[in-house]
């Protein structure tokens, strides 16, 4: 009895290790931050605590004084490990096999008490490190509970087998694209605003629109996902399950049973699909990036640049310059400035298209879609397996 049960465990182990190959953790039932999200992150809390204690005191003491502080911070470090585990019944030592509120308020207080234990130091400087400490446990909870390096490793493995598509639009909508950016890469007013910018706006302004193209990625998606965890009838229900691969077993007695999705599958869907098109978008954004820099290298000359902007050749801020065929090449800061806005205007326009072209999207979405299909026919026969009723039919059904 026990050895079955040690196999059950084994097989339903592996079978959510595969939902969170496939980027989709929050298919897993009762999948919770504490029992599952911060518990794999453990080993990184554990490290980020480490140096959010040894660190606390900052610049704050000098020689043996910043020796002390460092040795008292590594005591509290281990005298409140300790105690959490005591506390919890596990060894003094032991790396933690569940991270639940007591752990998560020692990963946030314990960092911020020290520095008022080592000099008096300020409540703002209190409050400061609670909050740096829960932005750092929000930043966990979403890389982990959202599978985003399983996602990100999904995504480029998909993108491979997708070049063709990714191409075949870029085939269709690149000449109008290089046509309408080749005309603002050339135009002075541009530079101008290139050389007036400072790093941070750049950024900001840059960023601002790859979040306009992540936006309309995620207002679409829903659209384009409708229905999607439904299943015609039990045939292709386990068809869907057997193409998988997944380690799970296909038999002829299984039948769709309907498992409605929360909000939390479907964002953590949407995040999937998201970098999905994203990964598309960001190869694209290399190519022409890369094109305006090399054209920019060839094409426009310092005293050009100095032309352009405000405030003359003096002003250009040239980090590199070499002698290419008798002529000299810059690569300046102004340069990289426009070509990397060219990059994300590319990134805006370039979505818009790939969403709104319907043989890109029957080519594309149709991958997409079957690939989250079969993992949402997994997780109907794992929630089967595990005798979770089904969700009750919906009245408009």
């Amino acid at each position: 009895m026990a050895r079955g049960a040690e196999r059950i465990d084994t097989e339903r182990e592996a079978l959510e290790d595969w939902f969170v190959d496939r980027g989709l953790p929050n298919l897993i039932h009762d999948y919770g931050a504490t029992t599952d999200v911060f518990t794999r992150a453990a080993p990184l809390l554990v490290v980020l605590w480490l140096f959010g204690i040894v660190g606390a005191y900052g610049d704050r003491f000098q020689g043996w004084n910043q020796a002390f502080a460092a040795l008292a911070g590594f005591a509290l470090f281990s005298v409140v490990a300790v105690g959490v585990n005591r506390l919890r019944g596990r060894r003094p030592l032991q790396m933690p096999d569940r991270v639940g509120g007591l752990e998560l308020a020692a990963f946030v207080l314990a960092p911020a008490v020290l520095p008022i234990l080592l000099d008096n130091s300020s409540w703002g400087t209190f409050i400061t490190a609670i909050l740096s400490g829960l932005i750092t446990l929000g930043f966990v909870w979403f890389a982990y509970g959202f599978g985003l390096a399983h996602i990100a490793g999904w995504a480029l493995r998909n993108l491979f087998h997708q070049l063709g598509d990714v191409f075949s639009l870029m085939i269709r909508s690149l000449p109008l694209l290089l046509v309408f950016t080749m005309f603002l890469f050339l135009n002075a007013e541009l530079w101008q605003v290139a050389d007036d910018f400072t790093w941070p706006l750049f950024w900001l302004s840059s960023g601002g629109l790859v979040a306009v193209a992540v936006a309309f990625v995620l207002i679409r998606i829903p659209t384009e996902l409708h229905n999607i965890a439904e299943f015609p009838d039990d045939n292709t229900f386990r068809q869907l399950v057997a193409r998988s691969g997944a380690p799970i077993a296909v038999s002829a007695e299984r039948a769709a049973s309907r498992y409605a999705l929360s909000r939390t599958d479907r964002l953590n869907i949407a995040i999937l699909a998201t970098f999905a098109v994203g990964v598309q978008v960001l190869l694209v954004m290399l190519i022409i990036g890369a094109f305006y820099m090399l054209f920019g290298l060839v094409t426009v000359r310092t005293n050009t640049i100095g032309q352009w902007t405000l405030g003359g050749v003096d002003s250009v801020e040239t980090w590199i310059e070499f002698s290419a065929y008798g002529a000299p090449v810059s690569l300046t800061a102004e340069l990289v400035k426009v070509a990397g806005f060219l990059m994300a205007f590319t990134a805006l326009q370039f979505t818009v298209s790939a969403l709104t072209d319907a043989t890109y999207k029957q080519e594309f979405f149709d991958d997409l879609t079957g690939e989250i299909r079969e993992a949402l026919a997994v997780r109907v026969a794992y929630l089967q397996d595990l005798d979770v009723p089904p969700s009750p039919p919906r009245e408009d059904s």
